[in-house]
């Protein structure tokens, strides 16, 4: 049975990808504080939104076909959990996470960390939508949260018309919309996650590890 918000004593966080990334993603840089108030303005709002979780849409060359890769929000960086599709073996749970094109917050690093103390794999490589049929969890690090479950992703309709719109792109194409933020009213496909069991327990496995260093949450993003 799933196991509800309150198991990880956390509301889960309603998302919003948004086709967007950094000019910057090595460093925190003065330009994203301006860069980033094209997206703030789709935080709350009817649907509640607490994230915006950047995407961008790439060529893959393994089928030939475009796939939309999920990178960080705002100010978190993303995780997603799921069996992987590249493995048939009866344990093939692993944890993504976007490797490039974010902000290497601290936090994204203490929780790859716990979760190889955990025994977790960690395939550092940006989450594909088209996989999301395979994910069970999906989690936000940051320093506000340390670490937060999503229970809803909010997804746009040229992000999920992958076998239409994606592949009428050139190739080696950046997204459909550069950089130009989609507006809400085309927002009509959502996820809903309920599990939150694997993100619970590392949680608790980083603040275990923070305890042991003494090192404050808000020093870290």
């Amino acid at each position: 049975m799933p196991v509800t918000a309150t198991s990880s004593h956390q509301q889960p966080a309603v998302i919003m990808l948004q086709p967007f990334t950094r000019r910057h993603p090595l460093a925190k840089h003065s330009s994203w504080v301006t860069e980033r108030q094209l997206l703030e303005r789709f935080k709350g709002g009817d649907r509640g939104v607490d994230e915006v979780v950047m995407y961008q849409v790439v060529h893959s060359a393994d089928d030939d076909q475009h796939q939309v890769e999920i990178l960080e929000g705002l100010v978190t960086n993303m995780f997603a959990v799921g069996r992987d599709p590249n493995d048939d073996s009866e344990d093939s749970m692993a944890i993504w996470t976007a490797p490039y094109g974010i902000l290497h917050g601290s936090m994204r690093a203490l929780c790859i960390q716990a979760c190889k103390r955990l025994g977790h794999r960690v395939i550092e490589r940006a989450p594909v939508l088209r996989d999301v049929g395979t994910w069970t969890e999906m989690f936000l690090t940051g320093s506000g949260s340390m670490l937060r479950p999503v229970g809803v992703m909010h997804v746009p309709q040229n992000a999920c018309d992958s076998d239409a719109s994606l592949n009428m792109l050139p190739s080696g194409s950046a997204t459909p919309m550069g950089q130009s933020p989609v507006d809400a009213d085309q927002f009509i496909r959502s996820w809903e996650f309920e599990d939150t069991r694997v993100g619970a327990a590392i949680r608790a496995e980083m603040r275990r590890m923070l305890e042991d260093t003494a090192m404050p949450i808000e020093d870290l993003r």
